[in-house]
């Protein structure tokens, strides 16, 4: 939501620019599931090695994007971001240091911060 208000881009744009980020950062928290989201979604065959499979799922993830024409990082977004953009979004993300997200895996301000800063480095 912080990326679609501060550059007033669609929503759906704001989530596939930082998704490979986020998922890349929060895989190893259960590769499985990953894993099983590629193998149902894209038919990638499961090759017992959770955490290769997670990463060919996000490869090919991003892939679609591609595909149809949405941005996978944040410099396909908006262009490059400075630290002081990523240290905001990631302020605001968090209510101001007052909550975290995610169901997934808890994101803290320290977190999402790394999270931009991996979509604004791709």
């Amino acid at each position: 939501h912080e990326l679609s208000g501060m550059y007033n881009s669609a929503h759906g744009a704001t989530l596939t620019a930082v998704w490979g980020s986020w998922a890349r950062f929060v895989y190893k928290n259960r590769p499985d599931r990953f894993a099983t989201f590629g193998s149902d979604l894209f038919n990638l065959p499961l090759t017992g090695n959770a955490n290769q499979d997670a990463l060919r799922a996000i490869e090919k993830t991003e892939e679609f994007f591609q595909l149809i024409d949405l941005p996978v990082n944040i410099k396909e977004l908006v262009g490059t971001q400075s630290e002081e953009q990523i240290k905001e979004l990631s302020y605001k993300c968090t209510f101001g240091e007052t909550r975290t997200i995610g169901s997934f895996m808890k994101l803290g301000l320290k977190e999402i911060k790394e999270i931009y800063q991996l979509a604004n480095a791709k």
